[in-house]
This record gives structure tokens, C-alpha cells and sequence, in this order.
């Protein structure tokens, strides 16, 4: 149950909210987040930290940039949980693979 708390609570924050309907359209890098939310870099960071560490993102580096995406379903059981929440909240069917 504490998983499901802990998913909930990181789902709350707005900005994470707001990273993770930008990364369900394209993958994104800090750079492009800070100026698309108009955020410090660290500000950026932190909460890209958050969702990597609950296995909502996945990150794929390119050259000296690292791009965030949403992780696929398959990365566990509440990875699969909080990005069915999140996807039935913002009406998207499928992410991109």
C-alpha cells in the first residue's frame, strides 16, 4: 500500500504532472523542459529525479544529451499502476514506444 501512497504523492505535484504529459508527446532533454516550463535547470533536475527514481521515465542519451520518455509498462508492476492513472487522466490511449 505505501507504494501506492508514494506514486500518489508524486502524481500530486504539478510540475512533475506537467513533465510527464510534455514526455508522453516527444522525448525531451533538460534544456528543452527548463525553457518549455520556464524553470531553473535544477528545479528541472530535481523532478526529473523523482520520476526516475520511481520508474516513470526512462532516459536515452544522444551524443553529450540525455532524453526522458515515459517508461514502457513493462518496468514493473507500479510503473505499470501509476502510468495507467496518469494516462486515464490526461485521455491518452497508448504512449509512444
Amino acid at each position: 500500500m505505501s507504494s501506492i501512497a508514494q506514486v500518489l504523492r508524486l502524481l500530486g505535484d504539478e510540475t512533475r504532472l506537467r513533465i510527464l504529459i510534455l514526455v508522453s508527446q516527444t522525448p525531451l532533454n533538460v534544456s528543452e523542459l527548463t525553457t518549455i516550463l520556464g524553470m531553473a535547470q535544477s528545479g528541472i533536475s530535481r523532478h526529473l529525479s523523482h520520476l526516475r527514481k520511481m520508474k516513470l521515465l526512462q532516459e536515452r542519451k544522444e551524443g553529450i544529451w540525455t532524453f526522458y520518455q515515459l517508461a514502457q509498462k513493462e518496468s514493473g508492476q507500479r510503473t505499470a499502476f501509476a502510468l495507467e492513472l496518469f494516462a486515464g487522466a490526461i485521455g491518452i490511449d497508448e504512449r509512444p514506444k
